[in-house]
Formats: C-alpha cells, sequence, structure tokens
C-alpha cells in the first residue's frame, strides 16, 4: 500500500486540478466536486491503511519521496 498523510494526500489531488476548468471538467465528469473527491479519498485511505496493517501488508510512505524514490521501494518489495 501507499500511503501519504492527508494533507500529502490532498495537496497532490488538488495539484492535478490546479485550474477552475479543469475542475468545472473533473466536476461534470463525475458528478462530484474536487473537494468532495479529496474527502472520500481521504477517508478511503485511512481505512486501507488499518485493512493492510491488520494483513501485515507492506505500507510505503510516500510523504517526503519522490516518485523514483517510491519505485525504489516497490521493487525492493516486488
Amino acid at each position: 500500500m501507499l500511503y501519504a498523510l492527508p494533507d500529502t494526500l490532498e495537496q497532490r489531488i488538488q495539484g492535478r486540478y490546479p485550474t477552475e476548468e479543469s475542475r468545472l471538467k473533473f466536476q461534470t465528469k463525475h458528478s462530484k466536486t474536487v473537494e468532495k473527491f479529496v474527502e472520500e479519498n481521504v477517508n478511503f485511505a485511512e481505512i486501507m491503511q488499518k485493512e493492510a496493517m491488520d494483513y501485515g501488508s507492506e505500507i510505503i510512505d510516500t510523504n517526503q519521496k519522490t516518485p523514483d524514490e517510491v519505485v525504489e521501494e516497490i521493487i525492493k518489495i516486488v
């Protein structure tokens, strides 16, 4: 599981929709605001982290890491 703090997760998702146009396009396509999508993802991430911990799954903390650093950790697990 790839883990990020709620603030980090929010920043990453919000960063995908930096303009009003991209936010409106998202809302039209998904019938929800980017803010609602962020809220749902943050809540779901907490549930998934607990599930991963309960099953003893690997959890990679992606906070403060570049994509390349995360990939290196994934490769070590696989």
